[in-house]
């Protein structure tokens, strides 16, 4: 009973470090100025308001000029926040 429990928690952690080094080669692409398929905002985790002092104003990926990023779909609210967040350097 036990080691069915173990294997699905294994497998799970496995997906959540295969999705996190994807998420990061995704930036990586983005920031490099390499073409990036875009992700939707629910994937990215888009949310309208800014998490503590990060928002898409200062972020990196993040383009006033036309309200949109460099990786999440759509109009993008300048206090608005995903998970792909790099500070503006």
């Amino acid at each position: 009973m036990v080691q069915p429990l173990l294997d699905v928690a294994v497998i799970g952690v496995t997906a959540l470090v295969v999705l996190t080094i994807a998420e990061k080669a995704l930036q990586n692409k983005a920031a490099r100025g390499e073409p990036v398929r875009k992700v939707s905002k629910k994937k990215a985790q888009y949310q309208t308001s800014p998490k503590g002092r990060q928002a898409c104003y200062n972020c990196q990926f993040y383009s006033d000029s036309d309200r949109t990023c460099d990786i999440v779909r759509g109009d993008i609210a300048p206090q608005a926040w995903s998970k792909f967040y790099v500070k503006e350097k």
